[in-house]
């Protein structure tokens, strides 16, 4: 698959650069207030690596990040017939701290911050690049500050649209490592991404304005940026709290697109998240340059590492399953504002019936903050009543979506809840679970309502001839 994907982008690139091919210019020394690294972390969790999506998470939620990679031969030299004569940077070691705040349903606002851990120079340049100076082997970049407006969302449209601008300071230092631009920078984009099928597709298309400077045979200066994203969640197929994402970076000199493609990077990437210990969701990536534009790397390796906090009770974020029940004997005896006892435990004939609803975050088994806390109550009851022998986690979906995945869906929902519940101090021997998919509802699916209540966590009690004697304890 990576060597199919690698050859429908280089074919891409090199279509484009074909169309307007010229013969390599003479070269000059190379300015070194550049920055050639045009990776950035997305500006929040629902990014598919450095391809931001146009989905705002829910207002007062903030994301921190930390990135860190490694990139191998990002600024190769080559003398104007392709030959190598050298390599300016040849490794480098790098990070990026960063963070964003959704201040509103419609804007989020952040910044980030990279830095050069360490970098070296590589093969010695060619006598024909004349003198190179000494390169700085570690420092610091460019500050960006960023903002992402919601434009307009998929049930308007059928696709979410935002834009998403950065403004960037020169804060690099020194300035002989490669690590900014000389001056301000900024760039603008709009984003677009939908949900099809399994999938969620992003791509963006935007502009970056910094001064230009002529670099060996190039001008590095404005460019037209684009990006593509994909990213399927594997958790229906695998039980597994992964994400597989895929994106491919693209840029060309507005004034003369895809003439030079020594100005034209093009960059192929594969990562993959993992979410199980929410807020924290780490990341590994690994990629590779499809065109040899200047700062496309040969090996580009990442780890990242997100803090995602998000309001609990956003249905934004979470998919609620269950409705509250109408006055359960509560086992706390405490009530909600809106008068559901949201962290009460009914034990009734057959089932534990909790008080609130179980949520989780959308189309995966990832409980959200409130809910974990909710179940910690039904453990403390689970403890309390050990005449309760055993009980069935029942995990059930609506009947949207693939009748599979929702099968996979719900039994890795069921598991999640007791793996909690064993975390919580209760016996694994006494819970069972069990994923029914879409196959037994307790509502239409035609309706919105419906499916909420067909989107549902259930505790049967196995062992029903000592369910009374627990009621009577509860009581």
């Amino acid at each position: 698959m990576l060597r199919h994907c690698r050859i429908v982008c280089s074919a891409l690139t090199a279509f484009f650069w074909v169309l307007g091919a010229r013969n390599a210019e003479a070269q000059v020394p190379q300015p070194t207030h550049s920055s050639l690294d045009r990776w950035l972390p997305g500006s929040d969790a629902e990014a598919i690596l450095s391809v931001d999506t146009a989905k705002l998470p829910p207002p007062h939620s903030y994301d921190l990040w930390f990135a860190a990679g490694y990139v191998r031969n990002l600024l190769l030299v080559t003398d104007d017939n392709g030959g190598a004569t050298g390599v300016l940077v040849g490794s480098r070691l790098f990070s990026h701290l960063g963070g964003s705040y959704t201040a509103l349903p419609w804007l989020q606002v952040g910044a980030n911050l990279p830095l050069v851990l360490y970098q070296a120079r590589g093969d010695a340049p060619s006598a024909a690049l004349g003198p190179v100076g000494a390169l700085a082997a570690a420092g610091l970049g460019d500050l960006s500050l960023r903002a992402k407006l919601a434009l307009a969302s998929a049930q308007k449209l059928g696709v979410d649209l935002a834009f998403v601008g950065a403004l960037s300071l020169p804060t690099h230092a020194p300035r002989n490592a490669y690590l900014g631009d000389d001056g301000v920078s900024f760039s603008g984009a709009v984003t677009a991404s939908r949900q099809l099928f399994n999938f969620e597709l992003s791509a963006d298309l935007g502009y970056f304005w910094r001064r230009s400077a002529q670099f060996l045979n190039a001008t590095l200066g404005p460019e037209v940026r684009a990006g593509f994203g994909v990213r399927r969640d594997l958790e229906p197929l695998t039980s597994l709290p992964v994400a597989a994402e895929v994106t491919w970076t693209l840029a060309a000199r507005p004034a003369s697109p895809f003439k030079n493609i020594n100005e034209t990077p093009s960059e192929l990437l594969f990562g993959a998240t993992y979410h199980k210990w929410l807020p924290l969701v780490i990341g590994a990536a690994a990629g590779l340059g499809v065109a040899a534009g200047i700062g496309t790397p040969d090996v580009r390796v990442l780890l990242t590492a997100r803090w995602v906090a998000r309001p609990a009770n956003n249905g934004a974020v979470s998919e609620t399953v269950g409705p509250c029940p109408a006055a359960p004997a509560d086992f706390d005896g405490f009530l909600d504002d809106d008068g559901c006892p949201a962290t009460a435990v009914s034990i009734q004939s057959d089932r534990l019936v909790l008080g609130d609803n179980v949520n989780f975050e959308v189309n995966k088994s990832v409980l959200v903050p409130k809910s974990q806390a909710l179940l910690k109550r039904l453990g403390d009851a689970l403890r309390a009543n050990p005449q309760i022998k055993k009980v069935r986690i029942e995990g059930h979906t609506d009947s949207d979506g693939d009748a599979q995945d929702n099968l996979h869906l719900s039994q890795a929902r069921a598991n999640a809840v007791r793996d909690f519940l064993i975390t919580m101090g209760v016996s694994a021997d006494r819970l069972i679970a069990e994923g029914f998919g879409a196959s037994r509802p307790v509502a239409t699916n035609a309706t919105g309502g419906g499916r909420s209540k067909n989107r549902r966590v259930e505790f049967m009690i196995v062992d029903a001839t000592k369910a009374d004697k627990a009621r009577e304890t509860a009581k």
